[in-house]
């Protein structure tokens, strides 16, 4: 089934993933974030090109990494955007709404975000997932890399094996060693208890 989306819809979808590839772009891409949890469990995520259009939810006719770099460069057209679309405008309305603050996923208000292991959807399930409740959204990663896949929302994104509280993130450019970018931490003491090694590892002049 698909649905029929008239240009001036499409003129909307298509300012939305204009600036959602810009914050793309500069706070995700070529990043490496590490998400400790409660459990002491840590998890590495990551942000491609390929994916920007995934999560956007739009069908296009350009390739996946056609289809961030026009976004991104505000090349691409409304007639880029196919007429028929996989999804009906109240849901890539909501998809590309959130895609324009997609950063705040990692660097939003972590205390209302939880990690989600084995998320189960109606079409698959994916390895990891982190829900935030203030941007009422949960990304779903997957692969050997963990690397952002779909955007889905928060109160359809329940079905996982554990939800977990997530206790710090930390970034840092993929050709770096260090997580020199502290992000988020919920208590220093906690943090060390919990994850010793990876703090004396990588991350300890950030808790300094």
């Amino acid at each position: 089934m698909s649905y029929k989306i008239n240009e001036q819809k499409r003129l909307i979808i298509r300012q939305k993933i204009l600036t959602g590839a810009k914050r793309y772009k500069k706070y995700l891409m070529d990043k490496d974030f590490i998400v400790i949890c409660e459990d002491g469990s840590i998890h590495r995520l990551k942000f491609f090109p390929k994916d920007f259009q995934h999560l956007t939810g739009v069908l296009s006719d350009l390739s996946e990494s056609d289809f961030f770099k026009r976004c991104y460069d505000k090349t691409i057209s409304v007639q880029n955007i196919l007429e028929d679309q996989k999804y009906n405008f109240s849901t890539l309305k909501f998809k590309t709404m959130k895609v324009e603050y997609i950063d705040k996923i990692i660097y939003g208000n972590s205390q209302n975000s939880l990690f989600m292991i084995n998320l189960h959807t109606k079409t698959r399930d994916y390895p990891v997932a982190v829900r935030n409740k203030d941007m009422d959204t949960c990304i779903g990663f997957t692969g050997t890399i963990n690397r952002a896949r779909t955007l889905r929302k928060y109160a359809k994104s329940e079905q996982a094996d554990k939800q977990l509280e997530i206790i710090a993130i930390f970034g840092k450019r993929i050709i770096d060693q260090i997580y020199s970018e502290q992000i988020y931490v919920k208590s220093r003491e906690e943090l060390l208890r919990i994850a010793p090694e990876m703090v004396e590892k990588v991350i300890h002049q950030n808790l300094s």
